[in-house]
């Protein structure tokens, strides 16, 4: 598996909100790429230990309950599916393609304005 192209700019975005990982990965890879990074995160919902796969809405509910309540959320996803599935929350979304297509970029000003 190729590295999370979002690593390098976690400690940026943990500036401008709290920071949740939603993940469909399994957490003995997951866990181990994040590093040292994991103190920059609020809270972690891995399917392999949830017992829940994206886009099942139960996912999403455990994710939820550990997000502020009322706190807007900036889901990204690479799998249109997955997007519709955290819209039905009322949750912003972006799709993370596996191109070159700078969606990295567009988070940071995503942040401020949903902040």
């Amino acid at each position: 598996m190729k590295p999370l192209p979002a690593l390098n700019h976690l400690q940026a975005w943990s500036s401008l909100a709290d920071l949740h990982i939603l993940s469909n990965h399994r957490a003995e890879w997951l866990l181990p790429q994040l590093d040292h990074r994991i103190r920059l995160f609020s809270g972690i919902t891995i399917s392999s230990e949830a017992g829940f796969f994206k886009p099942d809405p139960r996912i999403y509910e455990t994710a939820s309950a550990k997000i502020t309540p009322g706190a807007p959320v900036l889901f990204v996803d690479d799998h249109p599916d997955n997007l519709r599935a955290a819209e039905t929350f009322g949750w912003h979304t972006l799709l993370a393609d596996e191109a070159d297509s700078g969606w990295t970029e567009q988070v940071e000003p995503l942040l401020r304005r949903l902040g």
